[in-house]
């Protein structure tokens, strides 16, 4: 299952915390996307892919960090041989 290979990548980077305060689109903070992407393209994933990124608008414009996520999102899927 692709599940079981991505809780056990999570939990061997210490990732399974997640701290106030520290939320972002994917490709802004600091986690690597394309070590999950990899196991999903292994373990033959083709179901939904949904991110969530809150960002406080006051800080973080809505529509420049929603091409942010995506630009990098695309990239990184591409990286890892996902078609979407």
């Amino acid at each position: 299952q692709a599940e079981d290979g991505i809780r056990d990548l999570v939990r061997s980077r210490g990732l399974g915390d997640v701290y106030k305060e520290a939320f972002t689109v994917p490709g802004d903070g600091c986690i690597d996307y394309k070590p999950l992407f990899d196991i999903l393209k292994e373990k033959n994933y083709s179901r939904w892919l949904v991110v969530e990124a809150e960002q406080d608008p006051s800080k973080a414009n809505p529509l420049e960090y929603a091409i942010k996520g995506y630009e990098y999102l695309t990239k990184t899927l591409k990286s890892s041989g996902i078609e979407f």
